[in-house]
């Protein structure tokens, strides 16, 4: 038997590297910037690992301003990836203040008033010490206003600029003592303080927790990352507040002075509360009740609906296309609401009416990917990141109520010449279904190209046309790196995905590695048919649950000559027995494995190894609580003991996704090429053709 190929990665480098800028509107093509479009074919591995990312975009108050939070490329090789906080003048679009590039910042928020900037430091030394720090906008100068070991998630300005409620973690203490510990379900919480500040400020303000037992749901705990609104007189606040009893999700109303709450909405998992402009409402998004024969499916509709304080009876507001609706903000009429939702490859901005009528679709005349949106304080402005398959994302700020999106200027926007297609096609059935198509780097029609086919996590995920240049979704995976390659990179939006409506959604309910996978190979055979794909040099990567289906593909066919597994399923049960979303497999097949063992069986990969025959890269992340390592572990072993080519890739300080370190994609990337390159020798002719270009 071969030497068996167990990789540990312990990932603690980073890298640096200065990236053009340029400006540009949604509507103007990259023709007016063609110094900084880079050559695809000299798009590299590094490049793909040092992009930045941009978490937050922030308008001020007033529109002058925008606030941005990002992860530039790394400055030392020993750190995880830092925070920067900087200032953008939107009107001479210039750089008024960032950060220091010492300093691990995050969470910003303008204060309502305008008049200051608001962020928490983590400290230097003590890494679980958080300070609240604000400073004016015109010039840096912070100010440490509180400073504490609290684990901090979010906080919320009153309207005033008088008050912060701070949403603080609890974590649970686990039973047991020093030899041992008692495992059981998390009960992690959250707890609300209060912060009053007077001014000037004098030191360090001391925070107030928020608590409930004297009121008439004394046990309710705070839902951990919740939208928290503050009521425009300043004295309630509208939160998720969680039932331990029974773990039921409802939106309350608690009354800062008094401590008294109020029910507002208990029905469907509410979430996002917001109070009106008036005070008068408070929206919030939960599920439609919907008849089912048989379990409900974990995908349900959700509405937006509206309650006014202090009545009883709520109103559901008009759908969207997903019914999967994000609540932003109101508008400064109080008669609209900002939604954000998927549609097909893209994402969608809706004005909401809240008299019932059919949302308006505000982004209608741009193809670009909208995200990250924020609206300010004042409600006048919303500030968002657009990016498309070829332009990494930069940030925008716009108008609410006269959508027309002006960029602001980023000193690490890039974008690269990559041919690309949104194409559709029948699958097995008769269902039309959608992909993204990205060509080889120096493609020629009439040649067949090597076919990397990519299946997205999920199931309920999409792939959307967002920059294909970086690492994906923060997994180490970048079809601009393949292009580079020689390699055409297929992303399709099988049954299951998001974005094209609840029946397709639902459409793989009890049918996981079945009619999902015949629409990716039907998508494979439609490629083959039109003179893309060479059919003798197909490969597979997926990531979470598509890295279950690149498992599951190696057992259905032999038409992959090599399969990249990234943090996948091979074991239905042995998977529901180990993760933290436990009841994920039991929605998608029907039940716990216990009452339907057969399909639970029959679909997963470890019990069709017989059939499996394909060499095999395994990537997880070490930190992986939702796809653990383990669990790959059990088909390298299975392919190892087949003599089946397999290598394993462990990163020790990454998760689900890869977040914190730039060489930990650099790895990953290196040796998804690497295999690729072993097991589907791509022609030289693509090296040729570079040359003859370059000359």
């Amino acid at each position: 038997m071969k030497k068996i190929i167990l990789a540990l990665i312990f990932i603690s480098v980073g890298f640096s590297k200065n990236d053009a800028s340029a400006e540009m509107s949604m509507q103007e093509k990259d023709n007016s910037h063609r110094d900084m479009s880079l050559n695809i074919s000299s798009w590299s591995i590094e490049d793909a690992a040092m992009q930045t990312k941009i978490t937050s975009v922030q308008p001020s108050p007033d529109g002058k301003y925008l606030l941005i939070e990002s992860y530039p490329p790394y400055v030392d090789d020993n750190k995880i990836q830092p925070t920067e906080i900087s200032l953008i003048n939107a009107e001479t679009k210039e750089l008024v203040w960032k950060t220091p590039n010492d300093w691990l910042c995050l969470t910003a928020h303008w204060v309502p008033d305008g008049k200051n900037i608001s962020f928490l430091r983590l400290g230097d030394e003590e890494k679980d010490t958080y300070s609240l720090i604000i400073t004016p906008p015109h010039k840096f100068e912070p100010i440490e206003i509180a400073k504490g070991t609290w684990d901090i998630s979010d906080y919320f300005w009153s309207p005033d600029s008088k008050s912060i409620v701070l949403l603080v973690g609890e974590e649970p203490i686990p039973e047991g003592d020093e030899d041992y510990l008692i495992i059981g379900p998390s009960k992690s919480k959250s707890l609300l303080y209060l912060l009053s500040l007077k001014f000037p400020l004098k030191g360090h303000i001391e925070p107030k927790l928020l608590s409930f037992e004297n009121s008439s749901f004394p046990k309710i705990s705070v839902k951990p990352e919740t939208m928290i609104s503050w009521s425009p007189n300043n004295e309630h606040i509208a939160f998720v507040g969680i039932d331990p009893a029974n773990d039921l999700e409802r939106v309350f109303n608690i009354n800062v002075p008094s401590g008294k709450i109020a029910l507002i909405a208990d029905k469907g998992k509410p979430n996002s509360p917001l109070y009106s402009p008036d005070g008068k409402l408070i929206a919030y998004v939960a599920d439609v009740e919907e008849r089912f024969p048989e379990k409900p499916f974990p995908i349900k509709k959700r509405h937006v609906f509206l309650k006014a304080v202090g009545e009883q009876t709520s109103q559901k507001l008009a759908s969207t296309f997903e019914e999967q609706p994000t609540l932003i903000g109101w508008f400064p009429d109080g008669q609209h609401l900002l939604v954000y939702e998927g549609y097909k490859t893209t994402k969608r901005l809706y004005k909401l009416p809240i008299n019932g009528e059919k949302p308006e679709v505000l982004n209608a005349n741009t193809e670009d990917f909208i995200s990250t949106v924020s609206l300010s304080p004042s409600r006048k402005d919303i500030g968002f990141l657009s990016e498309s398959l070829d332009r990494a994302p930069v940030a925008f700020i716009s108008s609410l109520e006269n959508f027309l999106p002006r960029r602001m200027l980023q000193a690490f926007s890039q974008a690269i010449p990559i041919k690309n297609e949104v194409i559709q096609w029948k699958s097995f059935d008769g269902k039309e279904i959608e992909g993204i198509l990205i060509y080889p780097s120096f493609y020629q029609t009439g040649k067949t190209y090597p076919l990397v086919v990519a299946a997205h996590d999920g199931p309920y995920e999409a792939w959307e046309k967002r920059f294909m240049g970086g690492c994906y979704d923060n997994v180490p995976f970048s079809p601009a790196v393949l292009s580079a390659q020689g390699y055409a990179v297929f992303l399709p939006n099988i049954r299951g995905s998001s974005n094209y409506g609840l029946e397709f959604a639902r459409a793989n309910q009890k049918d996981l590695g079945g009619g999902d996978f015949k629409d990716l190979m039907s998508g494979v055979d439609f490629l083959i048919e039109k003179g893309i794909a060479d059919p003798e040099k197909l490969a597979i990567w997926g990531w979470g649950y598509g890295g279950y289906l690149a498992a599951w593909a190696t057992t259905q066919t032999n038409h992959f000559k090599a399969s990249i597994v990234g943090a996948g399923i091979v074991n239905f049960i042995a998977f529901s027995l180990t993760t933290d979303t436990k009841g994920f497999l039991e929605d998608y097949l029907g039940g716990p494995f216990w009452k339907n063992k057969d399909l639970w069986l029959s679909r997963s990969p470890i019990m069709k190894l017989q059939n499996a025959n394909t060499p095999t890269l395994l990537q997880y992340g070490s930190n992986d609580k939702i796809f653990p390592p383990n669990r790959g572990k059990e088909w390298f072993f299975a392919l190892d003991e087949k003599d089946i080519p397999t290598k394993m890739m462990t990163f020790t300080k990454e998760g689900h996704h890869f977040q914190l370190y730039a060489l930990s994609r650099k790895v990953a990337l290196t040796a998804l090429v690497e295999w690729l390159d072993q097991y589907l020798q791509p022609s030289s002719k693509n090296k040729q053709i570079k040359q003859e270009h370059i000359d």
